[in-house]
C-alpha cells in the first residue's frame, strides 16, 4: 500500500515560526503550537474570528470561505500571516 507524504512548510504567524503540513489547516497548526496568540472560535468557518492577512506565500482555501480564514486554509508554500 502506498501513502502519499504530506509536504511540510514553514508557517510564520505574528512573528512565530512553526512547521505545518499541506494536509492540515493553518488553524490546526497554530493550535498545535500552543504558544501563539491567535483568535478563533468555531473552527468551521461560521464565525470569522480566525480571519487573517496573508503577507507572503500561497494558500489553498475552501471555495465557500468568506475571506482568508485559518480554519479553512491550507499552506501551499512557506507562508507568513498576521491577524
Amino acid at each position: 500500500m502506498f501513502f502519499k507524504r504530506s509536504k511540510k512548510f514553514n508557517i510564520t504567524v505574528n512573528n512565530c515560526v512553526m512547521q505545518g503540513k499541506e494536509s492540515k489547516t493553518i488553524l490546526d497548526t497554530i493550535l498545535r503550537a500552543r504558544d501563539v496568540d491567535f483568535k478563533y472560535s468555531c473552527g468551521s468557518g461560521e464565525c470569522g474570528q480566525c480571519r487573517y492577512h496573508l503577507v507572503s506565500g500561497e494558500v489553498k482555501t475552501s471555495p465557500n470561505a468568506a475571506g482568508l480564514l485559518a480554519c479553512q486554509s491550507y499552506p501551499k508554500s512557506d507562508i507568513e500571516i498576521i491577524q
